[in-house]
């Protein structure tokens, strides 16, 4: 795990043995947390995002696209997210508006960006142009 604002993190965990390590090592936060995901196709995306939402505590989900044809659909990842969990889940086809998305709702709250090695790549080129606007 990689803090690359205060309160922001990127994880490469990418399959679901990595998901549950990261899940083992999340803190309590007790202004609350905000994931942002994406997924390639190839990988048990669902098993993750079961995890995730059983195992860690996340205020909403924000599920995003990641630039790679091996990308599994947003919608689809929302859905997923939707069938385990009772929380919002909010889908933004572009990883730069969901990345704008979650730093304008933070509101204290710990974001953690992970699924996918693309998206970790995607949010670490794109950090200081977003908190530059």
């Amino acid at each position: 795990m990689e803090e690359i604002l205060p309160g922001v993190y990127i994880d490469g965990a990418h399959n679901i043995s990595a998901v549950e390590a990261f899940a083992e090592s999340v803190p309590q936060n007790e202004k609350g947390n905000i994931i942002l995901f994406s997924a390639v196709r190839d990988k048990e995306y669902e098993a993750m995002i079961e995890c995730l939402c059983r195992r860690v505590q996340a205020d909403f989900y924000v599920v995003t696209l990641i630039s790679d044809r091996r990308a599994a659909e947003a919608g689809t990842l929302g859905k997923l997210f939707e069938k385990y969990t009772d929380r919002p889940v909010v889908v933004i086809e572009s990883a730069e508006e969901a990345l704008r998305y979650v730093l304008s709702h933070r509101g204290g709250r710990t974001v953690y960006c992970l699924g996918s090695l693309y998206l970790t790549g995607m949010i670490k080129s794109l950090i200081q142009e977003v908190i530059s606007c």
